[in-house]
């Protein structure tokens, strides 16, 4: 059941592939995303200051990036915020957000021993995956159905269909296959992009001169904090991009992949037959001293483009690549862009441990220990 999209290997996952392809993966489609999740990375920071002690800290970033990575997340799904960040979020958020982390508490508990045994036994972690994936699609149903209402009511279609549930429905698949595109990849996103943003914090935090670069190119392209950020802002600032670049490469997600070779290929001298599993650990390619100069140390600016000829090709793959690659990438390098803009315009962050956060396995890589950060008000 888990990633039922992920899974599908025939002709009909090469279609529903190319229709999010074309929505997902065009450069100019951040636009389009950008004016929701900006107003979501805004209600993040409104968010961070509630939950700051009196001291200014703020405990298990994990746990509220994870909120804000679904609600930033569903405006892109459904082109509206659920209220995930509000000081009383709605019922529906909160049940949504806890049917979201029951399938991936229990995905992680079914990895050892396979599903079907879970399942013949009728285990705990069993019964929680399925009520976590009823509930997420109940909800994901709901939410298709009044956006089908709206567009009814509506006279004239929109030039730039905003929200993906609206452009599925605009390429004539049927509401269940909508519903089934929509549940997987909002289901793939929400964990990975806000582990990778815990990382992201958390080194800033250990790097005050890096982090004090990051808030003079913010505050310089992106100055007043009541305008809207956009694109072209964005665009401007390389040492942000090179900031998430660093971040993927030494602390990937997505640790590892593998890809079943279609025909016989040679790599380095060996010949390898077709039908081969073939895997690859970008956690290790993005350490590798072969690879990069200096690989522990965190530096955005060897992702400048004066320094490209300096980085090999392929060394860098946090989303994969090829057909297989992560359809959700337009969407986290937005959502973790405009978040970390907002997050900089306002504060200074401190963090009391020194040590670099090692990571663990889960589905993905997460961080070992709870995140923990002091908040200093810029101003």
């Amino acid at each position: 059941m888990l990633h039922w999209f992920c899974t599908l290997n025939d002709e009909t996952w090469q279609h529903y592939r190319t229709l999010l392809n074309k929505k997902l993966l065009r450069p100019q489609q951040a636009a389009v995303f950008t004016p929701l999740m900006d107003e979501a990375a805004c209600n993040l920071v409104s968010y961070l200051r509630r939950k700051r002690d009196q001291g200014g800290r703020v405990t298990d970033f994990q746990g509220h990036l994870f909120r804000w990575s679904m609600e930033s997340g569903s405006t892109a799904m459904f082109n509206q915020h659920l209220g995930l960040l509000s000081e009383n979020p709605p019922q529906l958020a909160k049940d949504f957000i806890t049917s979201i982390i029951d399938i991936l508490d229990t995905t992680n508990t079914m990895i050892a021993i396979p599903p079907k045994v879970h399942k013949a036994l009728n285990t705990k972690a069993w019964r929680g995956h399925l009520e976590g994936w009823q509930t997420c699609f109940g909800i994901t149903k709901q939410l298709v159905e009044e956006i089908m209402e709206r567009k009814a009511e509506e006279k004239e279609e929109e030039e730039e269909i905003p929200d993906l549930v609206s452009y599925l429905l605009s390429v004539k698949l049927n509401p269940e296959e909508v519903l089934a595109n929509i549940v997987d990849v909002l289901a793939g996103a929400v964990d990975t992009t806000s582990n990778t943003m815990s990382f992201t914090l958390d080194t800033l935090a250990r790097h005050p001169n890096i982090q004090e670069k990051l808030h003079d190119e913010v505050v310089r392209f992106a100055p007043d904090h009541q305008a809207p950020v956009t694109q072209e802002q964005v665009h401007k600032m390389p040492y942000l991009r090179g900031v998430i670049k660093e971040a993927l490469r030494l602390y990937p997600v997505g640790y590892i992949f593998s890809r079943i070779l279609n025909h016989e290929t040679v790599i380095q001298g060996y010949e390898i037959p077709a039908g081969t599993n073939i895997v690859i650990c970008p956690y290790v390619m993005g350490r590798d001293p072969k690879h990069f100069d200096n690989p522990e140390e965190f530096r955005p600016e060897r992702w400048y483009r004066e320094n490209s000829k300096s980085l090999k090709a392929f060394t860098w793959l946090p989303f994969g690549f090829g057909p297989r690659g992560c359809v959700g990438r337009r969407i986290a390098e937005t959502e973790m862009q405009l978040a970390l803009i907002r997050i900089f315009q306002n504060f200074k962050l401190e963090q009391e441990r020194p040590e670099e956060l090692v990571g663990k396995i889960r589905l993905v890589l997460v961080p070992e220990k709870s995140v923990d950060l002091k908040l200093i008000d810029r101003r």
